[in-house]
């Protein structure tokens, strides 16, 4: 009975180097073991730098830090392959959380690119309305003109001929007759 008590008070205390702890036993800020390590806690920090897109990664670095905290405890243990393996997945879950994030950046650059180019395409359409629009007023605008042009002519031959009348009238030797000389 007292060995079941001991037990029971004595395992949960027990740090477990690979896991199942809950992550409670492991270090919050676990220096790297390994170079695999030392670049994914370098990735990570990196990553933390540039918060614009940290949410969607979050749950991928705190995998990976876990991963890194039990390297160490792997590696306090002398189990090196077990710490080089948790250093790769630390590494791993680095590149991944980077992939994504470069995703998210490529996605965000495509949805620019494509509100430009539907805004480009509206802007070619009122153009290409604007320049019909256009066309149709210099087209009315030169049938006024011809019109106008052939009414002057008109007009300038009616009065033409009604001045070299008027001025027939005035020479007329018949006229001249008529009215005669001057009456002294």
């Amino acid at each position: 009975m007292v060995g079941a008590a001991l037990a029971a008070v004595v395992a949960p205390r027990v740090a477990l180097a690979h896991g199942d702890s809950g992550g409670t036993q492991l270090p919050k800020d676990a220096p790297p073991v390994t170079k695999d390590g030392e670049e994914a806690k370098a990735t990570f920090k990196r990553i933390e730098a540039d918060a614009g897109l940290l949410g969607l990664v979050k749950a991928t670095i705190e995998k990976g830090e876990r991963a890194l905290a039990r390297a160490q405890g792997a590696k306090l243990s002398s189990d090196d392959e077990g710490a080089h393996l948790l250093s790769k997945l630390a590494l791993g879950l680095a590149k991944d959380a980077e992939a994504t994030i470069r995703a998210a950046d490529a996605e965000k650059k495509a949805d620019d690119a494509q509100a430009k180019a539907a805004e480009l395409a509206e802007e070619v359409t009122r153009m290409k309305t604007l320049l019909a629009e256009t066309e149709a007023h210099r087209a009315t605008v030169a049938a006024d003109l011809a019109r106008a042009q052939d009414d002057a002519k008109k007009t300038a031959g009616d009065t033409a001929k009604k001045e070299e009348k008027r001025l027939e009238k005035a020479v007329d030797p018949k006229d001249k007759k008529k009215q005669g000389a001057p009456k002294q």
